[in-house]
This record gives structure tokens, C-alpha cells and sequence, in this order.
């Protein structure tokens, strides 16, 4: 029997987590939704044009470096970052929010040119920015001040269609199963070692347990006996899967991505996923490791503090998010209800936990979660769960 377990995420802080780096800004994960079927075309006059209009934004703002970056460095990161929106209003905006432009004559340009273009040629536009980062950037920066070209940025006509599609936030299913592993196996192990799961594993049995093993050599043989012995005796493993010697321990449940509600996912809804991106940033430490020597080093005056920004999703903002298992005994539904409470209590998705990071509140709507019975389980069963540990 199969079950679906339909919740909402609700960020009680910012969340971040990881997809892209350019330069210093760190992207979240972003996932792409197919805009339109077919390929779309465009004049090459107003590729050309939104070149042109990137290209007076750069020779409008203060070209200042910033520490060991040059201002051409911080543009292309900025442009990138940009890119991640769905219409060249959010877009041509963000660039003026994130550069320390000197005069805004570049935005009558701009304006015009964006009043003029239809939804299809937004999503062109800023596909084709993101498709061609470095090539869109480098024209922009070294067109002539005129409209022409030069010969080295010749549009070719296979340039002027392509395949469109929306970029919207979500959180991978992969970082949550991941989390809820981890948060199981700690919970599991800790109640029938009674110490850390670093001090009482060896490297194959932590790999095992808390991100899945590989195979062995296979020897063309699997025990069928073994594996369901296996299942029963470590069923806090069978609903999460795992390789063990030259067998496949399939996981019983899917965990799927947390998709941000949004206008990108839901027609009906007005607000975008890129509005609800936040840029907040962090600090490193930046120890040359592997770039200078020890003597360039001292000259630099040894390791320094590095900023790094990252673009966050906002507080409050609400994710859909759904898990689904099947063919779960009593004692694998207990143990899955375990898990989801840890989830729940732990509170936390993504990186950097410790500044305040990634706090959210998960409601699991309908579902009523039961884990009564794995403590007194594991207590009574501790040697056995040791002996198919030690057989790992």
C-alpha cells in the first residue's frame, strides 16, 4: 500500500541552500519549469539591443575595484546573479540595485526597450543571458558606442532560437532525505550504542548508515534469505535503502522537492520566485591554501577575512512539499514516523545553521505520526541490530 504525505514548509528565517557559485555570490538551488514547447526566435535587432542596454550600464557605473577584484569580475557575478529572474523588468532592476552606478542615463534606454517587448521575448532574452553568460557580458563590456558591432561579436543566426524556460527556488528532496537520515541513524544509534556514532562504527558501517554503502565485487549471487533477514532485523534502514556487499537494498519512500508558492508553479498566484531571493552575506577565511607560498604569504600579511554573499530565500516564505512510501511493514511505518518527528523537531534545512540559517516549521496537515513502539523495540533487539552491523 502506498502513502502520500502532503506538508508545508514555512521558513521561520532565511533559507539557503546551495546550487551555482559565481565569483563570491552563491546561488540557491533552482529548478527549471519548461515556459513553451516549441523554440522561440527573436530579431536579431533586439538581441543586439539588450546587449547594447547591459553595455551602457556598465560605462554608467563607478568602475572601483573591490579588494583583489576588479570591477569587471563583480559585473559578470552581478549580471549572473540577475539572470536567475523571469522578466527583464526584475532584471534590469536588480542590475541597478547591485552596482554603485555613477548616473542612471542608461535606464531611458532601458525602459524603452523593455515597454516594447512581448512575454516570449523576456523569457528569450534572459535565456539567452543565461545560456551565454560569458559571451553576453564580454559584448556588453567591449561593444563600440554605437548600435554595429564589431566583427568579433558577429550574431550568428543559430544564436536567435532557442529553448525557454522559467527558473524558480526549491529545496532538493535530496537535501531533505539527507537530513532525515542523518537524524535517524544518530537517534538509532545512540539509543543501542549509548555514545556517538563516531566513537562506536567503523568507516564502513557509518557510509553504510548514513549516506547508503556501495557495492562490493559482486559475486553473481544475492542471499534472498539474508536480505530479509536483513529488512527485518534493520528496518530503520529498509525504509532509506543502502548497498550491502554486492546487493541492492532498495529504500521504501520518495522524498520530492519542496516547490516555493509561487507564480511559476501556480498560474493562479501573482508573486515570482525571484522576488522572494534576498542577498545576505557571510564571511571566511581565505588562506591562499594552495595559490602562494609561505614567504608570499607573510608579504600578503598572512590570512585574511573574505565576504561572501548569497542569495537567500526570504523569511515566511511557504513551500508545498510532499513524501510518499509504500509497501511499509508496522514496525518500517513506526520507524518513518520517527524520522518525519526528528525532522519536525530539528527544525532546520540548509546551510549555515549556526548564524540563524534555514529555520522552518513543517506541517504535515492530515498525517498523525505514531513512533511509540521504537524505543522498547530497540532496546530489545540491540544485540541483534549489533550482529547485522558487524556483518556490514
Amino acid at each position: 500500500m502506498k502513502t502520500k504525505i502532503n506538508a508545508e514548509i514555512i521558513a521561520l528565517s532565511p533559507i539557503f541552500v546551495g546550487g551555482d557559485v559565481s565569483g563570491c555570490i552563491r546561488l540557491p538551488y533552482m529548478i527549471h519549469v519548461p515556459a513553451d514547447i516549441e523554440k522561440i526566435k527573436i530579431d536579431r535587432e533586439k538581441l543586439e539591443m539588450f546587449i547594447h542596454c547591459l553595455g551602457a550600464i556598465y560605462r554608467n557605473c563607478d568602475h572601483s575595484m573591490s579588494g583583489k577584484r576588479s570591477f569587471t569580475e563583480i559585473f559578470r557575478d552581478r549580471v549572473f546573479v540577475s539572470l536567475c529572474c523571469n522578466n527583464l523588468s526584475e532584471f534590469f532592476t536588480a542590475i541597478r540595485n547591485k552596482l554603485n552606478m555613477t548616473t542612471y542615463t542608461a535606464y531611458q534606454y532601458v525602459v524603452k526597450f523593455v515597454m516594447g517587448l512581448n512575454d516570449k521575448e523576456h523569457r528569450f532574452l534572459l535565456q539567452w543571458g543565461r545560456n551565454n553568460i560569458d559571451m553576453f557580458v564580454a559584448a556588453a563590456i567591449y561593444k563600440t558606442e554605437n548600435f554595429n558591432f564589431n566583427e568579433d561579436f558577429v550574431i550568428d543566426n543559430s544564436f536567435l532560437e532557442i529553448e525557454t524556460d522559467y527558473q524558480a527556488p526549491v529545496i532538493p528532496g535530496n537535501t531533505i532525505r539527507g537530513i532525515m537520515r542523518d537524524l535517524l541513524m544518530d537517534y538509532v544509534i545512540q539509543k543501542v550504542y549509548k555514545e556517538n556514532p563516531h566513537k562506536c562504527l567503523t568507516a564502513r558501517q557509518y557510509h553504510t548508515l548514513f549516506s547508503g554503502g556501495m557495492l562490493n565485487q559482486s559475486t553473481g549471487f544475492v542471499n534472498i534469505e539474508s536480505k530479509v533477514k536483513f529488512r527485518e532485523m534493520m528496518p530503520f534502514l529498509s525504509i532509506l535503502g543502502c548497498m550491502k556487499g554486492n546487493e541492492d537494498l532498495r529504500g521504501k519512500m520518495n522524498v520530492n522537492f519542496a516547490k516555493l508558492r509561487c507564480k511559476e508553479f501556480d498560474s493562479e498566484l501573482t508573486r515570482s520566485g525571484y522576488s522572494y531571493l534576498k542577498e545576505y552575506f557571510a564571511t571566511r577565511k581565505d588562506d591562499y591554501e594552495g595559490v602562494v607560498t609561505e614567504k608570499e604569504l607573510k608579504e600578503l600579511g598572512g590570512a585574511v577575512q573574505m565576504k561572501y554573499s548569497m542569495l537567500c530565500i526570504e523569511k515566511d516564505s511557504i513551500f508545498d512539499w510532499s513524501i510518499e512510501a509504500w509497501d511499509l511493514t508496522d514496525l518500517e511505518r513506526a520507524f518513518f514516523d520517527l524520522m518525519l518527528s526528528l525532522l519536525i523537531a530539528n527544525g532546520n534545512i540548509g546551510g549555515l545553521g549556526r548564524a540563524g540559517f534555514g529555520k522552518v516549521y513543517i506541517n504535515l496537515k492530515d498525517y498523525t505520526l505514531d513512533s511509540t513502539i521504537c524505543d522498547s523495540w530497540l532496546e530489545k533487539n540491540k544485540k541483534e541490530i549489533i550482529n547485522c552491523l558487524n556483518d556490514i
